[in-house]
């Protein structure tokens, strides 16, 4: 039986700055006695919570730091998956104890509820690995798995991304099936059921990984990690390939010490946003590190967070109002135990808040989500004195407030006047809408009633001075009209203008 354990001591840790952009709502642990570590989260279509990473069978010996130190019985991984309510309550756990040995790296839902995800299978008595898919229903019941790999040499999956056009997947990781025997990013594309499509290799001499991939708006694919095919230490690598998987260009991170990128999203102007770690000249430990590239992978910015202890970001994740979130753990002052660290920065790379979470022992988080209510779900592992072993975790943070610049701006055209005098009965309304975010409802309200409930508007983010332009016929009555327009943004942000618009017959027939 697995025992479930349901513990997390947080210690938060808020910066002095002007403003907190975040609070926390609840966290969460759920383990056993094992080694049960967690990889990636993400929030469901009907606004639930899935986390997924592996949980570990057997009996194992372990030190005061979580390390192994004697083994009685060798523990098998198995992939595990768990789905909470968006308060934290559990709803329904799955280990595939009937699959193949491994441990899931990539969760994602498709458009019909089902879910797929990616990760490592262990061959030979876990000498080796290969990279793994799997097909899970809405409930979390496995569908089919497929795995890939030479068998003699390690590949891996390190994430999965959907292909919209044909319902496929792509994977992206490493294999060892090269002269070198060292790892090389590798690109898989497969169908919808997990039938090989084709794969890409891509590296040098040394060891090179790709560690994510997106789906990017072109129909093709974004990857980042790392390359050390230039000499002995690491640099950033990212990759954009087309949707056939043809490589398109890559940027690599030059001049640092030790560079690796860990998550890439795309941004609101089709350009991307890397995060990852850094170690420069001879300093000791590594800073979390944030790079800006345009579409064609040109560096825009970057910049660097952190202190005189070990910092690394795992994930990144654009919020509505065009900042980024950011995953991280750092290590705390004298260099004991590590803790949740999630950074907020703006779109010009500046902090604007930072926290840290964490127990009694080690804590690392490994992804964080902006859920649909633009806070924030934040996933990892902590490690439990108490019982010694790791646990999932997760933390969800609520919103606080939203910033003036993101309210929707109205444009009236017509009238251009906020009091207008008309002799015609049919009035062309025209205005024009400026949003920082997509809109979810406008509104016209006549004479203080609802007029048009769903106003049809066409958002086009290219358009910074127009998102969305409405043109709608209104009768007026005779004498004074109050007409207003309602934005509401998908942040739940709404503003209104009222103009008013007198209606004066000139001529008038009176019957004797």
């Amino acid at each position: 039986m697995y025992k479930k354990i349901f513990f997390f001591l947080i210690f938060v840790l808020v910066q002095n700055f002007a403003f907190s952009q975040y609070t926390t709502s609840w966290a969460r642990t759920i383990g056993g006695s094992n080694w049960d570590e967690a990889s990636c989260v993400i929030e469901t279509l009907d606004g639930s919570i899935v986390i997924a990473g592996y949980l570990e069978s057997g009996e194992k010996d372990f030190g005061q730091q979580g390390y192994v130190v004697s083994e009685v019985k060798r523990g098998n991984r198995y992939p595990w998956i768990v789905k909470f309510t968006a308060d934290g309550k559990e709803i329904w756990g799955r280990s595939f104890q009937d699959s193949y040995h491994a441990h899931v790296t990539d969760i994602m839902q498709l458009p019909d509820s089902t879910f797929a995800v990616s990760g490592l299978a262990y061959n030979d008595r876990w000498l080796t690995t290969d990279a793994w898919i799997a097909k899970l229903d809405k409930n979390g019941n496995k569908v089919w798995e497929k795995k890939f790999g030479a068998g003699k040499y390690n590949e891996g999956a390190n994430s999965l991304a959907y292909d919209a056009t044909d319902g496929g997947f792509v994977l992206a990781g490493f294999t060892e099936f090269n002269t070198e025997i060292e790892k090389d990013g590798w690109l898989i594309k497969v169908d919808s059921l997990g039938n090989l499509l084709w794969d890409q290799i891509g590296g040098g001499k040394k060891a090179d990984e790709l560690l994510q991939v997106r789906s990017t708006s072109d129909g093709g694919f974004i990857a980042v990690g790392y390359v050390s095919s230039g000499g002995a230490y690491k640099t950033t690598w990212v990759l954009k390939s087309d949707g056939a998987g043809n490589f398109e260009w890559d940027y690599n991170m030059k001049h640092q010490t030790w560079d690796v990128g860990t998550s890439v999203t795309q941004t609101y102007d089709d350009g991307f946003a890397v995060c990852g770690y850094t170690k420069v000249g001879n300093q000791t430990n590594y800073d979390v590190r944030v790079i800006k590239l345009d579409n064609l992978g040109n560096k825009q910015w970057d910049f660097t967070y952190g202190d005189v202890e070990w910092e690394e970001a795992t994930d990144i994740a654009e919020t509505y109002d065009r900042g980024f979130a950011i995953s991280a753990f750092t290590r705390d002052v004298g260099g004991q135990f590590d803790n949740f660290w999630i950074l907020y920065i703006n779109r010009a790379g500046e902090l604007e808040w930072e926290e840290q979470f964490g127990g009694n022992g080690y804590d690392y988080a490994t992804n964080v989500v902006e859920t649909k209510d633009k806070g924030l779900i934040i996933a990892g592992s902590s490690y439990s004195n108490e019982h010694l072993g790791w646990d999932f975790a997760l933390v969800k943070l609520t919103r606080d407030g939203i910033s003036d610049y993101l309210l929707p701006q109205i444009v009236f055209h017509n009238p251009k006047d906020t009091i207008l005098t008309t002799n015609d009965k049919v009035f062309q309304l025209e205005a024009c809408i400026q949003s920082m975010d997509s809109l979810k409802q406008v509104q016209i309200f006549f004479n203080d009633s609802l007029y048009f409930d769903n106003v049809a508007f066409a958002y086009s983010r290219e358009d910074s001075t127009c998102n969305a332009r409405i043109s709608q016929i209104i009768n007026l009555s005779e004498g004074e009209n109050r007409v207003y327009i309602k934005a509401t943004n998908v942040a739940g942000t709404s503003i209104s203008l009222i103009y008013r618009i007198f209606y004066i017959l000139i001529f008038k027939l009176e019957r004797w």
